[in-house]
């Protein structure tokens, strides 16, 4: 009985892809087309200005800050001075 029905499921998809429908257990795409497809929508995607998407590359981040300048006869105690 397994045989059979397995055997009528066999043809049954083979008929519909012979028809170009969708099968039941999956589809009649062409993976290649499809993967080929996909890497162009997202080479698009990737190449249209959008200003709300960021880079996310290398984090690796340096920072240049302006000398401090310490007093040597600074008290301990003392608030320091306001920024310029």
């Amino acid at each position: 009985m397994r045989r059979a029905s397995a055997l009528l499921l066999t043809l049954l998809c083979a008929e519909l892809l012979a028809q170009g429908l969708p099968i039941p257990f999956g589809s009649a795409l062409d993976a290649d087309r499809q993967i080929l497809e996909s890497q162009q929508l997202a080479k698009d995607v990737l190449s249209a200005p959008n200003p709300r998407r960021r880079a996310r590359g290398d984090q690796h981040r340096t920072y240049d800050f302006p000398p401090v300048l310490v007093a040597t006869n600074s008290d301990e105690g003392a608030s320091l001075p306001a920024p310029a």
